[in-house]
């Protein structure tokens, strides 16, 4: 089984890496901004409410999930492969780096990493019941 979870969790990061560079390619090219809602928060001071909880939990909700599935296989690859397709993300919000939201990427980030780390150290838990 361990295996099987090496080979998922390996197609997950190149997966996750090559589909983010594609999304980068399909948005500056073609301006797709069906998913905006759930990975950029606005420049703007005013953050709308439903904006920022969408925002959030999809971060909460995807990560932790992987989290589950996962648990601490490769965490180092995890963090790198947030990190990388975190600020390729931000990046194609305007596509270009120089006025972009940082802040959001590094929220993002953590938001993203705490919920997967949760969710290992949850099923590790549950091992020992």
């Amino acid at each position: 089984m361990k295996d099987f979870v090496k080979i998922l969790f390996d197609l997950y990061i190149y997966g996750a890496i090559a589909f983010t560079l594609l999304f980068i390619l399909l948005k500056c090219q073609y301006n797709i901004t069906y998913f905006d809602e759930f990975l950029y928060l606005s420049d703007e001071k005013t953050i709308d409410n439903s904006k920022l909880f969408y925002f959030i939990m999809f971060h909460i909700v995807f990560y932790f999930s992987m989290g589950l599935i996962f648990r601490f296989n490769d965490l180092w690859l995890q963090i790198i492969q947030t990190i990388f397709v975190e600020f390729a993300i931000l990046y194609g919000e305007k596509c270009t780096m120089n006025t972009n939201n940082y802040q959001s990427a590094i929220l993002s980030i953590l938001i993203g990493l705490i919920s997967y780390i949760i969710a290992g150290i949850l099923m590790e838990l549950l091992d020992y019941l």
